[in-house]
């Protein structure tokens, strides 16, 4: 993901409050493109099909942001999706 992506993604509503907050934590293992923990969030971005992420929380939500529709969508709690190429992934861990 380049610099100009990342503050793209940024301006969304609610990002810059939920990943401002916390501070970055640092890499979270994952097969299928990098993550990083931010607090009680981990950000993934996609480089399409298997995504498989180790969270370090076990209750969570999920929303993937596709780039191409800009859109977000909310998914069932898993750690493991086909996640389109491009795509951005936000683990959130809920109480």
């Amino acid at each position: 993901m380049t610099d100009a992506e990342w503050a793209a993604y940024e301006r969304l509503a609610f990002l810059p409050r939920l990943l401002g907050q916390a501070g970055r934590r640092g890499n979270v293992p994952a097969e299928g493109r990098s993550a990083y923990q931010y607090g009680p969030v981990v950000v993934a971005s996609a480089a399409g099909g298997p995504l498989n992420v180790e969270l370090p929380f076990q209750n969570f939500t999920v929303r993937l942001y596709r780039p191409d529709l800009r859109q977000w969508t909310t998914l069932p709690a898993s750690a493991e999706m086909n996640a389109p190429q491009g795509s951005f992934v936000l683990f959130e861990a809920a109480p």
